[in-house]
């Protein structure tokens, strides 16, 4: 601790908590994207479309009259 490491050691030092930090700033923003994707944390179900199958639309009856 009283002692000053050389230069060389505290150079390679930084340099790997500066990777280890974009590692894992990356995985975390891709984890959160997966996550936020699959609707895991929202706590409400999804709801499921159901198909429907109408008729021809019909014109309002103000247009049919004229």
């Amino acid at each position: 601790m009283l002692v000053k490491p050389p230069q060389g050691e505290r150079s390679l030092g930084a340099i790997w908590i500066a990777l280890a930090l974009a590692i894992a700033a990356f995985l975390g923003a891709a984890l959160g994207m997966v996550w936020q994707s699959s609707g895991l944390g929202s706590g409400e179900p999804e709801d499921e479309e159901a198909v429907v199958e109408d008729g021809p639309a019909k014109a309002p009856e103000s247009a049919q009259a004229h």
